[in-house]
């Protein structure tokens, strides 16, 4: 079947049957074109990118709905991150870290494949509590430097008054000097120095006014912090008191 009409007055409606391609005309005739073959293919819109039209076994003058993300930028975190669907256009990044390595990171921790060696500080030590010129790392800080004094051996000798041991860091060689004639036998009675409790024996001779003359010759005593030997001399008496 023929028709003279103009084909741009086909109406726009066209069927693939087989492999001809068939168009209805306006007044219900039908051309019949042979065509090579009919539209293949099993991509869908979503594999089409947005914006682009495309055939394939479903149709013909299908649009694409894939979006086109450009360039995507990303930078790891410490919770997953979604790549956007759709189409990147190969300028797009993931952020390196030229920190991310072994020396940075915690001992025993692993971190985007990359194993730490780095071990962590703890203790609770501060600065004074460490002798100066040493250097130590606490739980919150590293590289501290220690301010304990060094005082090397200190010696004391006891006196009458406390003496204050210096704050810091002694180094054993030091000590409180001691003294052979701490002892009772050389302390007064009633007194007591470094806990050490004088003899009864020892008394206070200062006091006292006795001269050689009022103690019985072959004695001794002590009178005016001296010792004094005695030189009266006391006779026996016989008979009675009224002179028979």
């Amino acid at each position: 079947m023929t028709n003279t009409k103009p084909l741009q007055s086909l109406i726009a409606t066209s069927l693939f049957i087989s492999s001809t391609l068939c168009i209805a005309h306006d007044d219900f005739s039908i051309f019949v074109i042979p065509v090579t073959g009919k539209p293949t293919g099993d991509a869908n819109a979503m594999e089409v990118l947005a914006g682009k039209t495309f055939s394939s076994a479903s149709g013909v003058g299908l649009s694409g709905t894939m979006p086109n993300n450009g360039a995507v930028n990303l930078t790891p975190e410490a919770t997953p991150q979604t790549i956007p669907v759709g189409y990147h256009n190969g300028s797009g990044i993931l952020s390196g870290d030229a920190n991310l390595t072994a020396s940075n990171i915690k001992n025993g921790i692993r971190i985007f494949g990359t194993s730490g060696t780095v071990i962590q500080a703890t203790g609770t030590a501060t600065a004074v509590e460490v002798l100066t010129g040493r250097t130590f790392s606490n739980n919150t800080s590293a590289s501290l430097s220690g301010t304990m004094p060094d005082n090397g051996a200190i010696s004391i000798i006891p006196g009458t008054a406390p003496q204050t041991i210096p704050a810091g860091y002694h180094n054993g060689a030091g000590g409180v000097a001691g003294d052979g004639n701490l002892t009772a036998a050389n302390i007064r009675s009633g007194v007591s120095v470094f806990g050490v409790t004088g003899s009864p024996d020892v008394v206070d001779t200062g006091s006292g006014n006795a001269t050689p003359e009022d103690i019985v010759s072959g004695k001794t005593a002590w009178a005016g912090g001296q010792q004094i030997t005695g030189t009266l001399n006391v006779q026996t008496c016989q008979g009675n008191l009224n002179g028979t």
